[in-house]
């Protein structure tokens, strides 16, 4: 079961298809626009004014780069972080050039590749949706950033999903593993589905990174898959070797 928003589950549940898995599609959350552009478009007016622009998902700079483009302005001086590769192809694919992208796909791993730079006096621009974590923006606020967050897209509950068949499939044990890639679809796809429903059909549980994973603790569930590497792709692959591994136990 994917659990990631429509626009973005496709290519991913192509990719199990092709390894062999039957994949059913619950897309829990939806992106949609913020409720009021007033803060995006003052950032955007004031954009010559920022040292760096740091993009902590493929969302928040598909969302940012098509105001931009609304309101005729370009990034142009900024130096631009982006949180993992996937993100960072996606700004290039808009003609731009990425200035640094940490090691690790996280939050975490944004504040190590800050760790070592002298931010003092430094403005920061992030946007992002209106639930993102602080964590990042908290950090270099100690290190005496001058840092602004803005909201440039809505991540909501998908109350549309149609929650009948997915609730038919978890009754029935046809679930082996629920793949979860934000904390947000993870609250979303509780919101939606009975806990003890889950519990009942005993599927497992793939997060895309440890973020994921804790926000899964938090409930009480363990991920059993969890990728190396924050990505789609290394979650795919977790998710083949997982299998493969337990019919060589069975064997």
């Amino acid at each position: 079961m994917i659990t990631r928003a429509a626009h973005q589950a496709g290519a991913l549940g192509q990719a199990l298809i092709d390894r062999g898995a039957h994949i059913i599609y619950a897309p829990v959350v939806r992106m949609s626009p913020p409720v009021s552009w007033v803060d995006c478009d003052r950032a955007i007016n004031q954009l010559r004014n920022y040292t760096w622009i740091i993009f902590s998902s493929a969302n928040a700079v598909r969302y940012f780069l098509q105001r931009l483009k609304k309101k005729n302005q370009s990034i142009t001086a900024q130096k631009i972080a982006a949180v993992g590769r996937k993100t960072a192809a996606v700004v290039e694919k808009n003609g731009l050039q990425v200035d640094l992208i940490p090691r690790n796909f996280t939050a975490e791993g944004l504040i190590e590749a800050f760790a070592g730079r002298d931010m003092s006096e430094q403005r920061v621009l992030i946007p992002g949706s209106n639930i993102a974590r602080q964590t990042v923006a908290d950090y270099l606020r100690k290190k005496a950033a001058e840092v602004r967050t803005i909201e440039v897209y809505r991540t909501e509950t998908n109350s549309a999903v149609a929650l009948d068949g997915l609730k038919a499939n978890l009754k029935q044990n046809k679930i082996d593993v629920i793949t979860f890639f934000s904390p947000s679809a993870l609250r979303a796809f509780f919101d939606l589905i009975d806990k003890r429903l889950i519990n009942g059909s005993a599927p497992l549980y793939a997060a895309v990174g440890p973020v994921t994973a804790e926000a899964l603790q938090t409930l009480g569930l363990d991920a059993r898959i969890v990728p190396r590497e924050s990505t789609a792709e290394s979650l795919i692959e977790a998710i083949e070797v997982f299998f493969k591994s337990a019919k060589g136990d069975e064997s």
